[in-house]
């Protein structure tokens, strides 16, 4: 599965979601505060009101994310946390982490930095970001995760690929993450990287190898966790999980090949998620629905 096309309002207004369009901050704000979901798009804001926004959520101390804003559109897609979110993508990201600690590693957590390319352009904010600490001015993270739990499946793939273009492909691994609804019981896990397209006919020219032109998103990997009936939510021995353990290549996180150590085990490598570990990450989760 790849990913193409940018997010547009038409998009948007078809799947009836949270539709506001933007007067003061104070409205907006308790509109924030009025809604259900964890995601609300916010029409007529352009960059001076953007700014505004930033500051006035600076301001107030408030947590919402601006998870991504499209100038052109006059667009902006906010992110309203809530435990079952928070714990999803923290936890997931803590078991990465752990992993990067566990060969000696230098990891910068970025949390939900926000990252622009221009002054007045486009933005975007991650649930949870990280980097390598080398070298120290890299702009952009090599890993975002983002969770929805109101917010589809669908939507949260309409805008990945901002990720990569705008950051003019320094970011290299996306991970999404969606919360299904409580019925469903069941927590859906998509690993996307950008590749070069087949190439049907003629050899690649140097500057398309150059500047990257035709990389798109494509679906790496999909993991399901699943709790089965009526087991104890709370339990990780509740869940099953199907599609693997997670696996983040090395060389994407740290844009550079891994050394080999020098005793038996030793040395650097692919992050592995595995599926003992998926199933505690579904656990907490489920603490976080039923308390």
């Amino acid at each position: 599965m790849s990913v193409t096309g940018p997010t547009t309002i038409s998009l948007i207004e078809s799947e009836e979601l949270p539709l506001v369009k933007f007067k003061t901050a104070r409205l907006l704000t308790q509109t924030i505060d009025a809604t259900e979901g964890d995601v609300l798009y916010v029409q007529d804001v352009t960059p001076q009101v953007y700014d505004i926004l930033d500051k006035y959520r600076e301001s107030k101390g408030r947590k919402y994310r601006f998870r991504r804003f499209y100038p052109e559109q006059s667009l902006l897609i906010i992110i309203i946390p809530t435990e079952c979110l928070e714990y999803m993508h923290r936890e997931l990201n803590y078991q990465i982490r752990r992993r990067i600690d566990d060969m000696g590693l230098g990891w910068l957590p970025c949390g939900g930095a926000t990252y622009k390319r221009q002054p007045g352009g486009a933005a975007g904010e991650g649930d949870s970001s990280g980097r390598p600490c080398e070298p120290q001015d890299r702009a952009w993270p090599t890993l975002v995760i983002e969770a929805g739990y109101s917010q589809s499946l669908e939507a949260l793939r309409r805008e990945l690929k901002w990720w990569f273009s705008e950051s003019n492909h320094k970011v290299k691994v996306v991970l999404l993450v969606k919360i299904h609804p409580p019925s469903r019981q069941e927590i859906t896990i998509e690993m996307w990287r950008e590749r070069l397209p087949e190439r049907r006919s003629g050899p690649m020219t140097l500057r398309a190898l150059a500047d990257n032109s035709g990389l798109s998103p494509h679906l790496q990997q999909t993991i399901n966790i699943t709790r089965v009936s009526d087991a104890d939510p709370l339990l990780a021995e509740s869940y099953r999980v199907t599609g693997g353990a997670l696996r983040l290549e090395f060389a994407d996180l740290f844009d550079r090949q891994p050394r080999e150590g020098e005793g038996e085990g030793e040395g650097e490598g692919d992050i592995i998620i595995q599926v003992e570990g998926l199933r505690s990450i579904a656990a907490i989760v489920g603490h976080a629905r039923h308390y």
